[in-house]
């Protein structure tokens, strides 16, 4: 199994490329490494001409993606410099997937929170298990969901469920998922084998058909433009108390109080 790093592991079979998440004792949480490792692993099997469709999964540790890993916060987000860095990190990282020529699908078993989320929304077809869960937690770190995965998830479920998900910061199950168009499918046993056998069957279809129905499709979805108030929104962000609060308070393993507006 080629692999592109130790954290993002390859492998492809039958026109079916994998793109497997490797921090199993983090529940797969996307550190600085893995947003960086994933575009070249997207690039590398759109590059293959014996890949087809391409399946994002988290292996066999139970879950996607347990969001962002929080614990480098205080490094990629320690002033406006390096939340800037990090951010066009993820952005570019989540439009190669988004704007990848060859059909994405995530399987997503267990956590997908966060940025496991926006590395979901940004995929063409998500199926998940029953033991799926959902959380876009920003609000608990006193953060703001920056632009890229703000329109990616908006995208998918519309503004006022992402508006509903973004505010609460609740736990979400498949069902809910599926009833609000985050989940495409919900598989009878695992993700991973449902996502296979769809790919299975887009393998047999006309390439040039899928590749030139998803820039069809794109056409029609929002403008990728990020406007100067959205990124104005999320500079201001990476220097807020109530962020750095979350931040100090989830590694410290207690409850943020937050003050910023109050």
């Amino acid at each position: 199994m080629p692999m592109s790093s130790e954290t993002v592991l390859l492998k492809e079979a039958s026109g079916i490329g994998e793109i497997i998440l490797n921090r199993p004792k983090q529940r797969n949480a996307l550190n600085e490494e893995m947003w960086k490792a994933l575009p070249a692993a997207i690039n590398h099997h759109n590059e293959n001409s014996k890949i087809s469709v391409i399946v994002i999964h988290g292996g066999e540790n139970g879950h996607f993606a347990a969001g962002a890993d929080i614990k480098e916060f205080t490094r990629v987000y320690a002033n406006h410099e390096n939340g800037s860095k990090y951010h066009k990190l993820i952005a570019y990282c989540l439009d190669t997937i988004y704007e990848s020529k060859k059909p994405t699908i995530a399987a997503i078993s267990g956590s997908c929170v966060g940025g496991g989320v926006a590395l979901a929304t940004a995929c063409d077809i998500r199926i998940a298990d029953q033991s799926a869960k959902f959380a876009v937690t920003p609000a608990k770190l006193g953060f703001v969901y920056p632009p890229d995965e703000t329109e990616k998830l908006i995208n998918v479920i519309g503004p006022s469920r992402a508006k509903m998900m973004i505010f609460s910061g609740a736990l979400y199950d498949v069902d809910f998922a599926f009833r609000i168009g985050l989940v495409d499918e919900i598989a009878t046993e695992r993700a991973y084998q449902s996502a296979v056998e769809l790919a299975s069957v887009l393998v047999t279809n006309s390439q040039w058909s899928l590749q030139h129905t998803k820039l069809m499709v794109h056409s029609f979805i929002g403008s990728k433009d990020q406007s100067t108030t959205r990124q104005a929104i999320f500079k201001d962000t990476i220097e807020n108390s109530d962020f750095k609060e979350g931040v100090n308070a989830f590694i410290q393993k207690r409850s943020p109080v937050f003050k910023a507006l109050k």
